[in-house]
């Protein structure tokens, strides 16, 4: 379920075990945009134990929540709201989310530690909020019955605190004079609740009560605990009135809990996601300057090489046209080969230094008719061999928000390598089209033509790996390593499924994006 985290070094280790070993979940993932650049899903990178434990979910990592999760979207927009608004403005924010995909009440915080990214840390208050409800609805006999009162406070688990309108404290629970640092009850009652919280945090809470009596609810608060030995903690508090007969308040009870371990996880994550930031932004910066030399060291393999490459096949042509009446046939057909090899490392020379181009390219985005350009690019191969029948089949209204010249680049290889793994049917076939799935448009280009062994797709993406023979279909197995490596600059994603002589189909995904 874990994806993999930072080297397990210095801060890196540090981070690994604060994640796997936080008793709240967390989630660290990524903002997926619709096409007006609105927040409209993300994908999980990367998720501790705690959330399968919380939630119930496994194998997340790497997927839509709305995949994970169908109609999530629907029923919690504020979900989607929150986390959008936190990587827009890069201002952390909380929620009190009703969680009904999972029936499940959550506290959520949440940050962004770099562009487009956000951590979301969670605890499931489904039981606290459950014992608040029960607490609630047996308010009318609590308050006539003390006895009873005090039964439910000692077996509680949660540090609850029952006061008057005033905010004198009338009843505590076992947990609540543990944590404010006493031994007994009596040590506490009859002292103000305002006692206990920090100075600076006292007229906030009492605009938070005011704002209660107005049937305004604020939800949890978060202020600083003073304990009996004056000490302070961060604490979270929830409260609610409890009433008489008509419905007219009491009193109040506040259910308190201790949030230093949860500020402490929040604290070491955004500082060791700073570190990993830096981290990252080096590393990109070590990684642009070793492209730039493996693209250079390509083009002078290149260039170097073209000219000794022209020189054998310029050669062997001209001993085979002036010592033709000299050479044997086979003399002949040597020559023949040797010109051939020449010509085809010239071509691959040529496709590998592309390869190691594609990647330099800025993605400048537009609205590309896909349909058009399938159709364009069958009608070329169509010129290119009359001799062929073939029947194609495109798509209407296939349209994607992408760079032009290199969304052309993506069909040509599908589209040229469907027309030549169909070169031995008398019956060919290809076609072009899209569907939905779980929100995202999924391209493809499907054939009846060669196939090949789907135990062998790992490698089909490979620079120079090839599913087939030189001799049966001609080519250097560089097209799909362009592909895919144009496709993951676009934010998707590429696959295929095929069978031996059955035909393949070659999918992609082209998320929207934003200039």
């Amino acid at each position: 379920m874990v994806a993999e985290l930072p080297g397990q070094d210095g801060g890196g280790q540090r981070f690994a075990l604060l994640f796997e070993h936080m008793l709240e979940g967390c989630a660290y993932c990524r903002m997926v945009y619709d096409a007006a650049g609105r927040p409209d899903d993300f994908v999980c990178l990367a998720v501790n134990p705690a959330f399968g434990r919380l939630t119930g979910l496994n194998d997340v990592v790497g997927r839509r929540v709305s995949d994970v999760i169908p109609g999530v979207k629907q029923e919690t927009p504020e979900l989607f709201e929150l986390c959008g608004g936190v990587v827009e403005s890069g201002d952390p924010a909380e929620l009190e989310l009703d969680f009904t995909p999972l029936d499940r009440q959550l506290h959520l915080s949440v940050f962004r530690p770099e562009p487009g990214h956000f951590v979301a840390v969670f605890a499931d208050e489904t039981e606290q909020r459950r014992l608040r409800r029960e607490l609630d609805a047996e308010r009318l006999r609590l308050a006539a019955s003390g006895e009873l009162y005090r039964s439910i406070l000692k077996a509680s688990p949660d540090d609850i605190t029952v006061t008057d309108l005033e905010g004198r404290i009338l009843l505590v629970s076992p947990a609540a004079v543990s944590l404010l640092g006493h031994e007994r009850e009596e040590d506490i009652v009859g002292r103000s609740m305002l006692e206990y919280l920090a100075p600076e945090d006292r007229e906030r809470a009492q605009a938070n009560v005011a704002l209660m009596f107005e049937g305004i609810y604020t939800g949890p608060g978060e202020y600083l605990a003073v304990r009996a030995d004056g000490t302070r903690l961060p604490i979270e508090v929830n409260g609610d009135f409890t009433r008489d007969a008509e419905g007219r308040p009491t009193g109040m009870v506040f259910v308190v809990r201790d949030i230093t371990e949860r500020r402490r996880a929040e604290d070491e994550i955004r500082r060791l996601n700073a570190e990993l930031h830096a981290r990252v932004t080096t590393r990109t910066a070590q990684l642009e300057t070793t492209n730039k030399e493996l693209e250079a060291f390509a083009y002078s393999v290149s260039h170097d090489l073209r000219a000794p490459l022209r020189a054998i096949d310029g050669f062997s042509a001209m001993l085979a046209e002036d010592a033709g009446g000299k050479l044997t046939q086979e003399d002949l057909d040597h020559l023949q080969r040797v010109r051939h090899a020449a010509q085809r490392m010239a071509a691959l020379l040529d496709d590998l230094l592309g390869l190691s181009r594609t990647s330099r390219r800025d993605l400048r985005r537009v609205e590309v008719d896909l349909s058009a350009l399938a159709t364009s690019l069958l009608d070329e191969l169509r010129q290119a061999h009359p001799g062929r029948s073939v029947e194609c089949v495109v798509a209407p209204h296939l349209t994607a928000r992408a760079d032009r010249e290199l969304v052309r680049v993506i069909l040509s290889s599908l589209i040229s390598n469907a027309w030549k793994f169909t070169g031995r049917r008398d019956a060919a076939r290809i076609e072009v089209g899209a569907f939905e799935n779980g929100g995202e448009r999924v391209f493809f280009v499907r054939d009846n033509g060669a196939g090949f062994d789907m135990s062998y797709a790992e490698h089909l993406f490979g620079a120079f790996q090839r599913m087939h023979s030189a001799e049966e279909f001609e080519g250097n197995g560089i097209g799909l390593a362009t592909v895919q490596r144009l496709v993951t600059m676009h934010g998707g994603r590429v696959w295929a499924e095929a069978a031996v002589d059955e035909g393949a189909t070659l999918y992609f995904t082209i998320p929207d994006g934003v200039d």
